[in-house]
Formats: C-alpha cells, sequence, structure tokens
C-alpha cells in the first residue's frame, strides 16, 4: 500500500513540476468587475436569438398586457425578429440594459425565491390570513366567521405595497379571488382590487395543477384529466400501428397517462361514481388499444385508495408534517364502525371546508 502512495505522489509530481511556476491564483476584486461591467456594454442578442425564442413560445399560457397572442408573435417571427433586435438596441444605447439571468435555469428560480423569500413577513400578523408560496405561485386564505368582515383587501394592499417596494409587478388578470360559504343567507363579501382594477371572482381555479370549485366538487378536475387522457391515446395507437411489443405499449401508458389520472389523487379521491367511470373508462380504452385484457391492471380506484392510506399514514406518523395537526386523534371503539379495516391506526377523517 505504501509503494501504491509513494507511486502516486511520484507521478503527481512528475506532472505538475513543470507547471508550478506557471500558476498563478488571482482573486478579482470587486470593484475591478464593477469598472469592467461600466466599460464594456452588455452582450446584445442576435436576430437569431430573437426568432429562436418567438418560436418557442407556449401559446397554451395566458396573454400579457400588450394582448398580443403568442400564435402571431410565432407566425410572424422571422418579421418581428428584426424589429424587437432595433428597439433593444436603442434601449440599451440610450439607457443601459441591465443585466439578469437566462429564463428558466436553476440560478433563475434560486434568485426567484430568495427574492420574495419576505413576502409573508410583509403582511400584519394580526389580519390572520394564512400565505402559502409554491415556487412562483402564492395564494392566501382566510376563515371569516359569522358576523365578522373580511381582510383580504388590507392583506392584497400590504401585497402591492411589497411589489412596488420591490420592482413587481401583479398580474390582476391571473388573480383570481374565490368565496366558498354553503348559507345562502350570508352575503358574500365586497370584491376586491389591486390598485384600479377589480379582481375577478371566480367559481373554480387551477391550484398547482387541481382544479378547485367553490362547491367542493370534483366535476371540473375529473373532466380536465380525462380530456387530457384521450388526448394521449394517441401514443398508444402509434405504438399500436409501428406494432410495437405490448410491453411498450404498456410502458407509454403507466409513464405518459396513468400519472396524468392520479395526480394529486390523496386529494380529491372521494369521488362520486360516475366521475369514477369516467377515469376508469380511459384505463380500459387504453388496454384495449394495446391489446390486452382490460383486467390485467387494478382499477384506479384501488390504487387510489393504497395511495390515500400511504399518504395519511406518512402525516399521522410525522409530528412535524404541515398536515399532523389537521387529522384528528384516532379512537378505538369496542362496536362496528365505518372504518373498514379493523385495527387501523388512522382515525376517522372529518370533512372540513
Amino acid at each position: 500500500m505504501g509503494s501504491e502512495v509513494a507511486l502516486a505522489e511520484q507521478f503527481q509530481i512528475s506532472f505538475t513540476e513543470p507547471w508550478k511556476d506557471l500558476i498563478t491564483t488571482s482573486i478579482t476584486q470587486l470593484d475591478e468587475v464593477e469598472s469592467l461591467l461600466k466599460n464594456y456594454p452588455p452582450p446584445l442578442p442576435s436576430i437569431d436569438q430573437i426568432k429562436s425564442a418567438l418560436n418557442h413560445l407556449n401559446h397554451s399560457k395566458a396573454t400579457g398586457a400588450d394582448g398580443v397572442p403568442a400564435r402571431l408573435l410565432k407566425r410572424f417571427s422571422s418579421v418581428l425578429a428584426p424589429i424587437v433586435h432595433d428597439i433593444i438596441t436603442a434601449i440599451a444605447l440610450i439607457s443601459g440594459c441591465p443585466a439578469g439571468v437566462p429564463q428558466g435555469s436553476a440560478l433563475s428560480l434560486t434568485l426567484f425565491n430568495i427574492h420574495i423569500d419576505d413576502l409573508d413577513t410583509s403582511v400584519p400578523e394580526d389580519l390572520e390570513v394564512s400565505t402559502y408560496k409554491y415556487a412562483d405561485d402564492c395564494t392566501q386564505s382566510e376563515c371569516i366567521m359569522k358576523g365578522e368582515c373580511s381582510n383580504m383587501q388590507k392583506v392584497l394592499d400590504s401585497v402591492q405595497n411589497w411589489s412596488n417596494a420591490n420592482r413587481m409587478k401583479l398580474n390582476a388578470k391571473k388573480t383570481k379571488d374565490k368565496w366558498i360559504c354553503f348559507g345562502k343567507s350570508i352575503p358574500q363579501p365586497p370584491n376586491l382590487f389591486t390598485g384600479d382594477v377589480m379582481i375577478e371572482r371566480v367559481n373554480s381555479f387551477k391550484l398547482l395543477g387541481v382544479s378547485c370549485q367553490s362547491n367542493m366538487k370534483w366535476n371540473s378536475q375529473i373532466k380536465e384529466i380525462t380530456r387530457k387522457g384521450n388526448r394521449r391515446l394517441c401514443h398508444l395507437r402509434q405504438c399500436r400501428k409501428a406494432h410495437l411489443p405490448t410491453e411498450v405499449g404498456m410502458a407509454t401508458y403507466c409513464t405518459k397517462i396513468r400519472p396524468l389520472l392520479e395526480y394529486a389523487a390523496q386529494v380529491w379521491g372521494a369521488l362520486l361514481q360516475y366521475l369514477v367511470n369516467d377515469r376508469e373508462r380511459i384505463q380500459r380504452r387504453s388496454l384495449r388499444i394495446i391489446g390486452l385484457p382490460v383486467d390485467i391492471l387494478p382499477p384506479l380506484s384501488e390504487r387510489r385508495d393504497k395511495l390515500t392510506l400511504r399518504e395519511m399514514e406518512a402525516i399521522t406518523q410525522d409530528v412535524n408534517h404541515p398536515c399532523h395537526h389537521l387529522v384528528p386523534i384516532a379512537q378505538k371503539h369496542d362496536y362496528s364502525t365505518r372504518t373498514k379495516e379493523i385495527g387501523s391506526n388512522v382515525g376517522h377523517i372529518i370533512s372540513r371546508t
């Protein structure tokens, strides 16, 4: 062992000895970097780069403040690219072009999370509003008791002030307001405003890919995933036309279609039977296209029950889980209850809205 270490050291010395006088380590000072940034103009995108950026626009995203849809920008990218290049060049010559990070890079997401880290602290604690942040989405909720007034407008004003202080702008078109109440005699709170723009009050909106309705039903969620699932059946048809083995079709279904049907199933799993049938119908169609019997895979409802039970056990066993305080304490009774599994450590779940 000692001879091998000595031999390795000799090899290292033989490779580094001729270059030891040429290797210099110098750390650039901050003032030198600032002087370089001031003396040299920032790099400008070329016309081809601008054209490529226009061609890669996602037409499914919401239209911006200019009201021009992405499909038109993609269609006329060759005409618009030189014009956009001239505008960027003129702005850089007149007022300078601040440097940034490319959109979609790993560093940009980290910097954005650091930038909005103090967003929840800008809301006063006495307003009793919960703030939930995930990537670039922010959701705020409050529970209004009978006879109380809503504090959401004050919260929205605080967020607006924070945005102005941090040179950001709230997108009123993407901001939605949803009111959940099953009492018809209770009046709805007044509409919310961000500046002079009124926030749209909706009965359903999508939160982290899950469509939530004000009546606490999941019809819109099932309608959305079944629509997307039916569109993805074309992948299975292509496998069938190419005479690929059934294993390829099964792998395609398990990786492309079934995860879509089971996304966040632990949340919206308690469905009515006709909604359950809509999901199961997609799996049966997929297996028929592949050329396999429809009972070769377990039903989606059975898989959903296992996923929900596993998630519930993870919540109850971890005291640091964010949802641990929402789970009631498990109680054992000598008489028969609705719990199907005898001896289960999971308590009876009480629906909360």
